[in-house]
C-alpha cells in the first residue's frame, strides 16, 4: 500500500515534541518538578511521588500507546493490600520488553476494599514503570532542588505557596533563621516576599561572601 493510503494509527495524533520532551527526560533521568507531588511518610517525613496519570501519560508517549498492563496476583488482610503485576511494552519492531514488581497500600478504615484495590494496583504500574526509568529519580529519593537551573527551564509560579515552602525548606536546610533572611532581603515579613526566586537567589549570593 503506498504510504499516502496508508491509515493512520493513533500514535500519528501524537504530539512529536512531547514525544522528544519523554525521550529526554527518561534519557536525563530527571522528571519535571511540575509533576511530583509530596505526602506524608509513613513513620513521619514526607515522601515525594508521582500521580498515576502521569505515568500512564509518559507509557502512551514512549511506546505509543503500544504497552499493556496486567495484575498477576493481589492479596489483602486487616494490614495491607498487595499486588503484583506486569507491564509489557512493544518497541517498533514489536519486540516486547516485561518489568514485573508489587505495589502495596495499608488498609485504612472506612476506605472500601475496591478503592485500596486501585490504589495498590496504581502503585504496582508505577513500580513496574520505574524499571523503565519513568520517574525513577524519585524512588531514588534525589533531592528537589526547586530553585535549581534545571528547574528554571521548566514553567513555574515562583509566587506560589509551593515555592513559599521550597524557600522555607532552603533556609532551614541552610540553618538560616527567618529573622537573617528578612535582614538580608531587606523586607519585615515572608509575606512582602513577592519571587522566591530572587528571594533564594538572594540569599544564596550573600552566603557565597
Amino acid at each position: 500500500m503506498a504510504d499516502e493510503e496508508r491509515a493512520l494509527t493513533i500514535y500519528d495524533a501524537l504530539d512529536k515534541e512531547a514525544v522528544k520532551e519523554a525521550i529526554t527526560n527518561l534519557l536525563r533521568g530527571k522528571t519535571p518538578i511540575k509533576y511530583i507531588k509530596e505526602r506524608d511518610a509513613r513513620g513521619g517525613g514526607k515522601v515525594k511521588y508521582v500521580e498515576t496519570y502521569y505515568v500512564v501519560d509518559q507509557l502512551n508517549k514512549l511506546f505509543g500507546f503500544r504497552w499493556n498492563f496486567e495484575v498477576l496476583d493481589e492479596k489483602s488482610n486487616d494490614i495491607e493490600v498487595i499486588v503484583k503485576g506486569r507491564l509489557t511494552a512493544y518497541g517498533g519492531d514489536e519486540h516486547s520488553i516485561v518489568k514485573e514488581q508489587f505495589g502495596q497500600v495499608d488498609r485504612l478504615k472506612g476506605v472500601p476494599l475496591g478503592d485500596q484495590k486501585k490504589a495498590a494496583t496504581s502503585d504496582c504500574l508505577k513500580k513496574c514503570a520505574s524499571l523503565f526509568g519513568i520517574a525513577l529519580d524519585i524512588y531514588w529519593g534525589k533531592e528537589l532542588e526547586y530553585f535549581s537551573t534545571e528547574a528554571a527551564e521548566e514553567d513555574i509560579d515562583y509566587t506560589s505557596s509551593e515555592a513559599a515552602r521550597a524557600f522555607g525548606k532552603f533556609l532551614s536546610g541552610k540553618h538560616i533563621a527567618v529573622s537573617r533572611a528578612l535582614q538580608i532581603l531587606g523586607v519585615k515579613s515572608l509575606a512582602e516576599i513577592q519571587d522566591y526566586k530572587i528571594a533564594y537567589e538572594t540569599i544564596k549570593k550573600e552566603l557565597e561572601k
